[in-house]
């Protein structure tokens, strides 16, 4: 009985080691990073379908039967449509807030952390380059990452133009050689992409279509303003 008692302690004491050793850690390590990627990743897949969803008459709220003919109903219209385009609109632009915050700052954030501590994380080959020379990522300050995670954004937001016109904002590079380091770079910059493309087409179909409303809304207002008229003249 003593015998397996201290067996028992023995393996306990082993597991314990175990599960507190260095490759236990960047196991944990790898498990957050890839379930906290995974569900931004997944977050912002949702964000951007909903946000692509939207069309011009989504800024319209429709309502049936015949439209306004007096005074108080054609103000109650009014105010109703100036109020539903307006929550429209600030739904839109919080929701693509969120799908900035979720699609490019907070993966950014992941990326220049992984860099930064890429020697306990993912020791090897040096994630970084630069001027195209292997750097340990100890080797540079905070201010020098968040410019190498805002240089990806933009790459990965305005696509080849980066490339094309060698503009950049740092000397600071993915090192090739790091294929898994390359390879969340890679994905960081297509979900930058992603999430740059949909904000961008959203706001021009918002652009192109405010001209409606107020047309909309005008023909309201003449409407309200030829019947006010009408008003006084009868009581003149």
């Amino acid at each position: 009985m003593d015998g397996f008692r201290t067996k028992a302690i023995s393996m306990g004491l082993q597991f314990f080691e175990l599960i507190r050793s260095e490759t236990a850690l960047h196991i944990y390590t790898w498990i957050a990073i890839g379930l906290i990627f995974s569900s931004l990743v997944f977050t912002a897949l949702i964000l951007l379908n909903r946000i692509k969803q939207f069309s011009a008459d989504d800024i319209f709220e429709r309502i049936h039967g015949p439209g306004p003919r007096r005074e108080r109903t054609i103000k109650r219209r009014l105010k109703r449509m100036k109020a539903f385009a307006s929550s429209v609109i600030l739904t839109i632009a919080r929701n693509a807030a969120i799908l900035v915050l979720v699609g490019i700052i907070l993966p950014g954030i992941m990326l220049g952390v992984i860099a930064a501590k890429q020697d306990w994380i993912w020791p090897g080959t040096y994630a970084l380059s630069l001027n195209d020379v292997p750097t340990s990522g100890t080797q540079f300050a905070q201010s020098d990452l968040a410019v190498f995670v805002a240089d990806q954004a933009l790459k990965g937001g305005l696509s080849d133009a980066i490339e094309v016109f060698d503009l950049g904002l740092g000397n600071i590079r993915n090192n090739p050689e790091n294929r898994w380091f390359s390879a969340f770079v890679f994905l960081y910059r297509l979900l930058s992409g992603a999430v740059v493309v949909t904000i961008a087409f959203v706001a021009y179909r918002i652009i192109v279509t405010l001209p409606d409303v107020k047309a909309a809304t005008d023909k309201l207002q003449n409407q309200l303003e030829e019947l006010q008229a009408q008003r006084l003249a009868r009581a003149g």
